[in-house]
This record gives C-alpha cells, structure tokens and sequence, in this order.
C-alpha cells in the first residue's frame, strides 16, 4: 500500500482501466478520505456505462496484481431486458448465420427447414448477441487505500460508528 494518497496515480490508474475497456464515465467524484484500523480510506464514486461483460472486466481489473489495493462497494446496476435485446436481433437478423461465429452467410433464413440443433445454435447465438450488446448503468465506490500505520482510539472508533449509522 502506498503511504500517501498519490491521487494524481489513483485517478489515472482508474481511469485508464475504464478507457482500455471502453467503459464511458458519466460521473468521477472523489470523496473525503477517513481513517481505518492501519489505512485511511479514499472513496471514489463513479457511474459508468457499458456492456455487462465489459463492466464485470473493469472491476475484475482492479483487482489484478500490480494494480493498488481496491475494493467496490455500494454498487448498484441498471440493466436492459435480455430477451427485448433478443427480440430485436432476431428482427434485424434477415439472413442466416455460420454458428458460433457472428458472420452472415448471405442466405436467407428459413426457420422450417432449420434442424433442432440448428434452431438451438440460432437461439443461442442470439442470446450469446444480446449479452454482448446488453447495456448496463453501474453506479459504485471504488475504494482505495494508503497505508497510516495507525490503530484508531476507541473515541475514533466510536466516532467511526456513529457515522456509519448516519449514512446508512
């Protein structure tokens, strides 16, 4: 853990996790920092969007090895309906597809002459399309750290409580 807020590092290190996934940042809002047991907490609330894998990639890539200690909390998603999405591409979707592969093969599709396996590979290449294309709102707090050393006193810890209880 770094022994200084380092928040010029902390911002960007967050911020280059979101843009290399292309998650689009609607609010970066750095909050007052309080002492815990050893480390003083920054809190960072964010709200992004993105697909869901996209959004699962970006809080997995603050977790990595090398990355400063983070954690997430208070998170909270907005999602739209799979099966709406699903419904859409089956609509758009004019010709038949090679399974497995997203690519057209320029034919039209003929649902009826589709073999069992052929209509569950279509349906699930439209649910494999409708994840990939989901949208999802997230709003959380990244939480960082920097080491004190410090064990709060008892009046801190009280303190600590009673404002926990506020917030909630």
């Amino acid at each position: 853990l770094p022994e200084e807020e380092k928040l010029p590092a902390l911002i960007t290190s967050i911020k280059r996790q979101a843009d290399e996934r292309g998650l689009k940042i609607n609010l970066f809002k750095k909050k007052d920092r309080y002492p815990e047991d050893y480390v003083d907490l920054i809190p960072v609330e964010m709200e992004v969007e993105g697909s869901f894998p996209v959004v699962v990639s970006f809080f997995d890539s603050l977790s990595q090895p090398g990355m400063r200690m983070m954690t997430v909390s208070g998170l909270e998603m907005e999602a739209l309906d799979v099966k709406s999405i699903m419904d859409e591409r089956r609509i758009e979707q004019q010709t038949s597809m090679i399974p497995g592969t997203g690519v057209s093969t320029g034919k039209k599709v003929d649902k009826k002459k589709m073999t069992p396996t052929e209509l569950f590979l279509d349906k699930l290449d439209s649910y494999e399309a409708a994840v990939d294309r989901m949208r999802v709102k997230a709003k959380f707090v990244v939480n960082a750290y920097s080491y004190t050393g410090k064990l709060l006193t008892a009046a801190e810890r009280k303190k600590r409580k009673a404002g926990a209880r506020t917030i909630k």
